[in-house]
């Protein structure tokens, strides 16, 4: 038991109070007859500051925004939104939280220990599962930007053909030979 709190104790040092905080939050809240362990930012961000759960109803209320961005305060509350998303990358790089990507397209972010299976009738779902899927996921995202991002530096002219698709058999080759070039350790 004392290697486990020695371990935590190494891992958690250096941490800023706003990841301490979100760190205690990720371990201990509960909703209300649920027993998720995840929590998107937005949760995060209700449970630290009444302030920006007033601003959030106000939006709502506000007839002449059509979103969030419309809002004179929107910039105050974005850095503090951006402040906190820094703050999660940075324990996940750590290893103290995981996150995944749920619906509708939220990141959802949790202590590897509160995630669970759930059973729906034959039907058992690892949440832990689905960090690893949004990590392959991420993945193949990552090797379609690079892609991208060589297609778009290629010579001029070579870019060109590549975009209308005229290129001949020579300058396929060259295109295979600049992408074995650029990404030397995967072909």
């Amino acid at each position: 038991m004392s290697v486990t709190l020695t371990l935590v104790r190494i891992l958690t040092k250096g941490l800023s109070l706003q990841q301490r905080r979100i760190l205690e939050f990720l371990k201990t809240k509960q909703f209300p007859n649920s027993d998720r362990g995840y929590f998107t930012i937005q949760e995060i961000m209700t449970d630290f500051s009444i302030e920006y759960v007033v601003w959030l109803m106000e939006v709502k209320k506000n007839p002449w925004l059509s979103n969030q961005k419309d809002s004179i305060d929107y910039g105050k509350h974005d850095k503090v939104r951006i402040s906190m998303y820094r703050a999660l990358r940075s324990l996940e790089k750590r290893g103290l939280v995981v996150s995944f990507m749920g619906r509708p397209q939220n990141r959802f972010w949790a202590v590897p220990n509160r995630l669970k299976e759930i059973t729906f009738g034959s039907t058992v779902f690892h949440e832990m599962r689905w960090v690893e899927q949004d990590k392959e996921r991420w993945r193949s995202r990552q090797v379609s930007w690079k892609w991208a991002v060589f297609i778009r530096n290629l010579p001029e002219q070579l870019h060109l053909k590549y975009k209308l698709r005229i290129w001949n058999k020579e300058e396929a080759e060259e295109i295979k030979r600049l992408w074995a070039e650029s990404n030397p350790t995967k072909s």
